[in-house]
């Protein structure tokens, strides 16, 4: 993905984060980049001046919500369109009944790794929700059951 685009790796995160859930603070933007709320701020800033986001007017409290802008939902729509590519030619490989079994194998430590909502948030920016089935989905079921209590 950062190839076709030009974007670093926290950038991409920004983007598929706010492409799946629009209006997140710095805060939860840094938890899901693993970068410090000044490196956030910065990036914000850099992505902000690319046209990629935009600072939402409203205040939410002290917090300015950040949400991709035209610019950046067209941006969000490549990098899913490449991501799809690059894991369907991966998925190829393997036959139909292995790429279900990957798929039933997998629930179960996806759900597992679903902690916080920093994981769910960290897990799901490389998901597709318009495939996706959220009420199957195993990190949104965890999260949405308590699991991410623990």
């Amino acid at each position: 993905m950062a190839s076709g685009s030009g974007l670093g790796q926290s950038a991409i995160t920004v983007v598929l984060t706010l492409g799946q859930h629009d209006r997140q603070t710095v805060s939860d933007l840094a938890s899901v980049c693993g970068l410090t709320h000044s490196a956030t701020v910065r990036l914000i800033d850099r992505l902000e001046r690319d046209g990629l986001v935009r600072r939402a007017e409203e205040r939410q409290g002290r917090t300015v919500p950040i949400a991709l802008t035209e610019e950046g939902y067209a941006e969000h729509r490549r990098l899913r369109a490449s991501q799809s590519d690059f894991l369907t030619d991966l998925l190829a490989v393997l036959p139909s009944e292995d790429q279900q079994d990957l798929e039933r194998l997998m629930a179960p430590l996806l759900s597992a790794l679903t902690t916080s909502k920093a994981d769910r948030d960290t897990i799901c920016r490389f998901c597709d929700e318009a495939v996706c089935e959220q009420s199957s989905c195993p990190v949104e079921c965890a999260y949405r059951n308590g699991i991410a209590a623990r």
